[in-house]
């Protein structure tokens, strides 16, 4: 009687590993590599709560604004909640430098008003009161912050959105809430939780179905008009970036060394907003 055959164990379920990675490899192929984008141009301010933010959450955009335009960076507060503020405020000057944005446009306050905390709501007018001035010395004509859920839903973060409304164009003569004295103001759209953790994938959909439009010719960002829940058109840019983009946020969130706990590290590997985002444009 003949021994019994072996099994083979090549096409077994760790096989599938090299084949998923390979294919994930392709995929990230597809992802645009230009630093060409859609937001319009003029002197652009980066409004940020707690340092991190713009690692997390903005690292894409700002890499699509590329070097062809003034940028200057605004970030509330020092993140000092655990006591770690003067940390946190050069691990942040660290993050941007490699962003592509100098220190020397990088603006930290440390407010005694407006503290890092989940439970610490934010004065808008004050916050308001305190970034007019850059706006007016800057010239700055456009704004990206978050939206009014703030991502993650953090007080601090939503505080700025109500913030951007009171500020006015530099020529404007007051600080007046009127949509005929509001900058173009783009807030970062809060997905709904499920779909936060799809890494590169939505970023991938996105850039597949606009590189079929003619007029976007492939960008790295790309402007679309969709409906409203009364009907009004709604302008968003969608910035994604590439294999190389990603690993630039991923570089200036690893500046943030106090911060890198286990959670981080998995944001880092499955958050979309490290590999891009979807700003809707709010203005007059």
């Amino acid at each position: 009687m003949p021994p019994p055959r072996r099994r083979s164990h090549f096409f077994g379920p760790a096989s599938l590993i090299p084949i998923f990675l390979a294919l994930v490899v392709s995929l990230i192929g597809f992802l645009p590599s230009t630093n060409e984008t859609a937001f319009p141009p003029g002197s652009t301010l980066i409004l940020t709560a707690h340092p991190d933010d713009e690692a997390m959450f903005f690292a894409p955009a700002v890499q699509s604004l590329g070097n062809k335009r003034d940028v200057w960076a605004v970030c509330m507060s020092t993140g000092n909640a655990d006591n770690l503020g003067l940390i946190r405020k050069d691990e942040l000057s660290n993050s941007y430098e490699i962003l592509g944005i100098d220190s020397s446009k990088l603006k930290v306050f440390d407010h005694p008003d407006l503290q890092d905390g989940m439970r610490t709501i934010w004065s808008p007018s004050l916050i308001a009161s305190l970034i007019q001035p850059i706006i007016d010395e800057n010239n700055i004509s456009i704004i990206l912050t978050f939206d009014s859920h703030g991502i993650s839903h953090h007080p601090n973060h939503i505080a700025l959105s109500r913030a951007a409304l009171l500020l006015r164009p530099p020529s404007s003569p007051s600080l007046s809430p009127s949509p005929i004295n509001r900058l173009k103001t783009y807030y970062l759209l809060t997905q709904p939780t499920p779909l936060k953790y799809l890494s590169f994938f939505p970023s991938l959909f996105q850039t597949l179905t606009t590189q079929a439009t003619p007029q976007t010719d492939g960008v790295r960002s790309s402007e679309v008009v969709l409906k409203g829940d009364e009907g009004e058109e709604v302008r968003v840019v969608r910035a994604n970036v590439g294999w190389e983009g990603y690993w630039k946020g991923v570089s200036a969130m690893l500046e943030h060394g106090s911060q890198m706990r286990w959670f981080r590290w998995g944001y880092v590997g499955t958050s979309r907003y490290m590999w891009g985002g979807e700003w809707v444009l709010i203005e007059g």
